[in-house]
């Protein structure tokens, strides 16, 4: 279904403001990008329990939100070490809380305060792309235009599924999950994604080979879809719409960086196989 006109307007209006405040703190330095992260993170994880709470489970915000910003930093950091006690932590922590919380459904609180927090740590894997440790030579500069090429590839593959799917989608892709998304809007939507990661490619990483960057738009254009497809099972789940309202037109943080969701740990692991097996 298109969009009205006055959505499409507010949703131009985030892009114009929002895009220049991603392009800046994403290329700046890896800390100005770890504070876009933590806000994005932070926000997208109160998303989240909100589906939740409102089917009358009692997700530990606090504890999530405390780990989430800690495992960013030392993500960030590269403190893998130090990142998996502290994930072994987080789950006895979670356990000992609800333990002493006295809230009903103990055992779905549990599950949904993990989901978030391993579901929110799949996003925070952009932060280990951005200080990407196995690009030895590339400078930290060229690895933020790593991050807004990612970025580039999944909006474009957006608005490609999107207008395709608009213009000729007759056959439903996933009507359970997502009733107007369709096979021609996804194919289109992969389609772009490969030429957004050759060209765009060329001016953001060039020292990349197209074959790479051909690989990585594939990999943006399946998985991509298939993030939105889970977050789209959440919200249905839930019974709403959108996770939030917190950007005019595109409804929450999840809705517009769902996407990144699995693209960002699928593109490491490529990165670490190209660096141990290529």
């Amino acid at each position: 279904m298109p969009m009205n006109k006055k959505e499409l307007g507010k949703r131009i209006a985030v892009s114009v403001l929002g895009i220049p405040v991603i392009f800046f703190a994403t290329v700046f330095s890896p800390w100005t990008f770890l504070a876009m992260m933590c806000i994005l993170l932070t926000l997208g994880m109160i998303e989240f329990y909100r589906l939740f709470t409102a089917k009358g489970f009692y997700p530990i915000f606090w504890i999530a939100l405390l780990f989430i910003n800690l495992f960013a930093f030392l993500l960030l950091s590269l403190q893998f070490s130090i990142f998996l006690v502290a994930l072994f932590l987080s789950f006895i922590a979670v356990l000992l809380v609800e333990l002493f919380r006295n809230k009903p459904n103990p055992v779905m609180n549990i599950s949904v305060t993990l989901l978030g927090l391993l579901y929110m740590l799949l996003l925070a894997t952009l932060l280990v792309l951005r200080v990407n440790p196995w690009l030895p030579g590339v400078s930290l500069s060229a690895k933020g235009y790593l991050i807004l090429w990612i970025f580039s590839i999944i909006w474009i593959c957006d608005t490609g599924a999107y207008f395709v799917g608009s213009l000729i989608g007759r056959h439903p892709l996933y009507p359970r999950v997502s009733p107007k998304k369709s096979w021609e809007g996804s194919l289109g939507g992969f389609l772009f994604s490969i030429v957004a990661a050759i060209f765009i490619g060329a001016w953001f990483v060039p020292f990349l080979p197209v074959r790479e960057r051909i690989f990585i738009g594939m990999i943006v254009g399946i998985f991509g879809q298939i993030s939105d497809l889970i977050e789209s099972l959440f919200k249905r789940d839930s019974g709403v719409k959108d996770s939030s309202q917190l950007l005019p037109g595109h409804g929450g943080i999840l809705d517009r960086f769902d996407s990144p969701l699995l693209v960002s740990p699928i593109v490491c692991l490529y990165f670490i196989c190209r660096y141990y097996f290529f």
